[in-house]
């Protein structure tokens, strides 16, 4: 069954200098009374630059470094906090202890320097690309170097995007959630539900729609009511759902969602919503299942089985779906990309493992991407994914945030549609990535003893 871990030894390790998608701009007094401006870059939890700048009582630059942090989340009784910790014990250390009643402008982390109390940072706040000025990114790199270069074509880049995307991405979907949130007010419901009601699920095909772009049929069957990870589950489908969202509205495709979860996740359910999806010639399909997962013990396919029950002490029976039948039934549809994913374990049926939570600081925005890149990703890429999150034998970890392999797809897939990203545009990068991303996580939250390899079949044309 699907494993549920946390570490409580924050493990330090050698990463190398990666940019980041994510930028945050932080600012702090340190010991000597000196006032610091740092500039983070986070590619994700292991992966964390920041170049940071000492500053005199007359604001001249006194002193410039660079920092490498990696990020874990721990737990003590019931809060809940991430540490983004250096191997440099004069460098400052971050502490962010959870609470959803603080709001962005009081998100400040603690801090340390070697032994000393804690503090409180002046502030840290987010940077979207786009609003990041010359002035700004001179200030913390010389022109010579590399990273000042970079960050400006990134910045050209997506304002590039913003100024294509904006009917899409700020004036609709702004306008859009604000008649949502007066609505959810007036009738006392959850925005969140509310929104999704609102998102097109009819069946038409792409060219029904009349919009002459591709559509995307996106299938997500969640077990959201199971007693263990239910939390983590809906959390990969609002992670994903919120993704995905976004990514068409940047290009302006059509989105059809086809949600199996709740009272309505069953294998019956879930063979209706894949009967349900007609794509055109010209569509995108995008198949994620997250829950528990098992396989026979003379099964020949590497891919697991999914578990199509809303609760653990039901009867096995015949609610259970084959990964590979899943991507059989999709793939001979005719839509020029299918993407088949499970996040779920790879074991014998009935093997379960102990609960822990955790959050991360990953994951708050995903503004800094190119539009280019996104289009051939979604518009022009042609073929067939079926990737799991582990081999036969093999646990699935999350924690609350959700599942290690579903947030590295995320990760990896804003990586790859990235301003910064010079590579050549590839979903065997992006699912390499993710695989590679869950491993890493894995690694480290068991501390070696239960890591996930996942596996993936990929047929590009």
């Amino acid at each position: 069954m699907r494993r549920l871990f946390i570490s409580i030894l924050l493990c330090l390790l050698t990463v190398h200098t990666v940019c980041g998608q994510d930028l945050y701009l932080l600012e702090f007094t340190d010991l000597q009374g000196h006032d610091n401006i740092g500039l983070m870059q986070m590619i994700d939890e292991e992966n964390i630059s920041m170049r940071l700048l000492t500053l005199d009582a007359n604001s001249n630059i006194i002193d410039r470094q660079d920092i490498m942090y990696i990020s874990e989340t721990e737990k003590d009784g019931n809060d809940e906090y991430t540490v983004m910790a250096s191997a440099d014990n004069d460098a400052p250390n971050l502490a962010f202890y959870w609470n959803e009643d603080i709001g962005d402008e009081e998100f400040r982390p603690y801090m340390s320097i070697g032994d000393a109390e804690l503090f409180h940072a002046k502030s840290f706040r987010e940077l979207e690309l786009k609003d990041v000025d010359e002035e700004t990114i001179s200030l913390f790199y010389d022109k010579n170097e590399s990273q000042y270069r970079q960050l400006l074509d990134a910045i050209g880049l997506t304002r590039q995007t913003a100024d294509a995307t904006v009917t899409h991405l700020e004036d609709g979907e702004g306008i859009f959630m604000t008649v949502i949130t007066e609505i959810a007010r007036i009738q006392n419901r959850d925005v969140k539900d509310l929104a999704d009601n609102y998102i097109d699920v009819t069946e038409e095909n792409s060219e029904a729609t009349g919009s002459g772009m591709p559509t995307m049929h996106l299938i997500l069957a969640v077990n959201t009511t199971v007693e263990d990870i239910g939390e983590p589950c809906s959390k990969d489908y609002d992670n994903v759902l919120r993704e995905m969202r976004g990514v068409t509205q940047a290009l302006g495709m059509p989105l059809k969602l086809y949600p199996v979860k709740d009272k309505q996740f069953s294998r019956h359910q879930l063979q209706s919503a894949l009967n349900s999806v007609r794509p055109g010639d010209n569509d995108v399909i995008l198949f994620l299942y997250s829950g528990h997962g098992f396989r026979w013990d003379n099964q020949e396919s590497r891919f697991p089985n999914m578990v199509l029950l809303q609760s653990n002490y039901a009867d096995l029976g015949n609610n259970y779906m084959a990964m590979s039948d899943v991507y059989r039934q999709l793939s001979n549809k005719g839509a020029r990309l299918s993407i088949v994913m499970s996040d779920c374990c790879n074991t014998e049926y009935g093997e379960d493992a102990p609960v822990g939570k955790g959050s991360t600081l990953y994951a708050r925005s995903n503004g800094n991407f190119s539009l280019e890149r996104a289009k051939e990703l979604f518009l022009h890429s042609r073929g067939s994914i079926l990737s799991t999150a582990s081999s036969p034998g093999e646990e699935s970890i999350c924690n609350q945030a959700g599942g290690f392999y579903t947030l590295g797809f995320i990760r990896s897939l804003r990586n790859e549609m990235s301003a910064l990203n010079k590579q050549p545009v590839s979903w065997t990068h992006v699912m390499d990535n993710t695989i590679d991303a869950a491993r890493k996580r894995s690694e480290k939250d068991t501390d070696g003893k239960g890591i996930q390899h996942g596996i993936k079949f990929i047929s590009e044309e």
